[in-house]
């Protein structure tokens, strides 16, 4: 548990990570440059996995593609809206994910429908979400919707990846091949639709970019991939919202954003609705 509020404090960060280098980068190339980053700086620490536990190339190759290729969806959406939106606005509707991830979870063959009480804990998260961003339906704009699309994907990653962690021997490995599938279409993507960032481009930018790409990608999914493997789909979503009061604070702390009572409650009802589903699974079955 403790390591899942780590990498959801590292996401939470990246939403400060992204929103600076959109000053200088574009967000495809964003995207591109973390997951090649993530990729070259990660190959040869995949040596350093026992060769016992090393996958299969073909093997691990084929059951990463459809995981990466929706986390760069994800990720893809999310720094293009976050041109169009406000950091704390776009925290929210990424975690509408939290809402996704169940009911695509129920209509997929096979899958299993949550539990009343689950869903209640996921609507009082979304409900401590609305109050951080003071969120109201209507006046939606290009950034909103990006945003809805990036939660979308993001749920159908948690739910691939549920489907194959536990034939994953290396969860280090796999999110290098997952990383590899993301930089395919990310770096297409860059090279046919937006022009090459101008130079030079700053440190602190640079600084951001590999904070993307080394604890947000490299470091961040190689722990939620070791989680998956113990932990049910709904709790995964659940810890991973904290990103939202994580994004709150670092912009209180970098962009001076300055928290208001209702947002300050409620990042507390998110911290209470994890707390809840947490509860929730420690307790025996039939208690």
């Amino acid at each position: 548990m403790v390591e899942l509020c780590v990498a959801a404090g590292i996401w939470g960060f990246a939403f400060i990570a992204i929103h600076m280098a959109l000053e200088e980068v574009g967000p495809f190339w964003i995207n591109a440059i973390r997951f090649v980053g993530a990729v070259a700086v990660g190959a040869p620490l995949v040596l350093l996995v026992p060769p016992s536990r090393r996958p299969k190339r073909g093997s691990a190759a084929s059951l990463s593609v459809l995981p990466g290729l929706a986390l760069a969806g994800a990720l893809l959406l999310q720094s293009w809206g976050m041109r169009y939106t406000t950091v704390t606005k776009s925290a929210f509707l990424t975690c509408l994910y939290v809402l996704f991830v169940p009911v695509l979870g129920a209509l997929a063959p096979g899958g299993k429908r949550s539990t009343p009480t689950q869903m209640g804990c996921a609507a009082l998260a979304m409900a401590g979400a609305a109050m951080m961003t003071g969120f109201v339906p209507g006046g939606w704009n290009r950034g909103d919707l990006l945003m809805v699309g990036c939660a979308v994907l993001a749920a159908i990653q948690i739910l691939l990846l549920d489907r194959v962690s536990n034939r994953v021997p290396s969860p280090f490995a796999f999110n290098l091949f997952q990383s590899a599938w993301a930089a395919l279409p990310a770096l297409a993507i860059a090279l046919a639709f937006e022009p090459l960032p101008s130079w030079p481009i700053s440190g602190k930018v640079w600084a951001c970019i590999a904070t993307l790409a080394l604890a947000s990608t490299l470091f961040a999914f190689f722990i939620q991939i070791r989680a998956q493997r113990q932990l049910p789909t709904d709790v995964v979503s659940m810890i991973f919202l904290l990103e939202s009061p994580f994004a709150a604070l670092f912009a209180l702390l970098l962009l001076g954003e300055v928290p208001t009572p209702l947002q300050i409650g409620g990042a507390l009802t998110i911290l209470g609705a994890a707390a809840l589903t947490v509860r929730l699974q420690a307790m025996p079955r039939g208690s």
